[in-house]
């Protein structure tokens, strides 16, 4: 795990405290997450020079923090150009800063045959862009895909509504069942 700044201590407890009021923000939880990264990415000088170094092999995955309770925790990922992640979803809510570069950010939905159609443009997320991971119930998940588009290093952060760990995902198109994961 990443040593923790204040910048990365505030957004934890930020979060902590939204995931205490989430009955009273109901629909808006999700979005008031998006608004306390946003707030956090302001300011960069808080990640370590050691995030910008990416492994060849695929997007590189590191734990900025793990809230101890499991309720949520906050990664940072690593993409070399050309880098992007299989067609998912997370089955938990969430949030995505860009931090570095660009990346683009493809949406889909599942038609009643299994079919996965484009929701919408596709997205170009730039330094300060975030983006929210939003399940609207099991059976309507958010289906994406995020990729790297710039010859540059990029970063992101990310906040999810579970332990790294512990975050099941499918993997489309070809595969629909439940596969543990550690990140993304």
């Amino acid at each position: 795990m990443v040593e923790t700044s204040s910048h990365l201590s505030d957004l934890s407890r930020k979060v902590r405290f939204l995931l205490n009021i989430r009955d009273v923000l109901g629909t808006s939880f999700c979005g008031e997450v998006g608004c306390a990264l946003s707030r956090s990415l302001e300011s960069t000088d808080w990640i370590p020079a050691e995030l910008m170094e990416p492994q060849l092999s695929s997007y590189r995955r590191s734990i900025l923090y793990e809230d101890p309770t499991g309720f949520f925790a906050i990664a940072a990922l690593t993409w070399a150009p050309g880098q992007a992640t299989p067609i998912h979803d997370h089955q938990t809510w969430g949030a995505v800063g860009i931090v570095a570069g660009a990346l683009r950010s493809e949406t889909y939905v599942r038609q009643v045959d299994g079919e996965l159609v484009k929701r919408g443009p596709d997205e170009v997320l730039v330094p300060g862009a975030v983006v929210l991971v939003q399940p609207v119930h099991p059976t309507l998940p958010d289906i994406h895909r995020l990729s790297s588009v710039t010859d540059e290093v990029s970063l992101s952060i990310h906040v999810y509504g579970c332990r790294l760990s512990e975050i099941n995902r499918n993997l489309y198109p070809t595969q629909f069942w439940q596969y543990p994961v550690i990140g993304l």
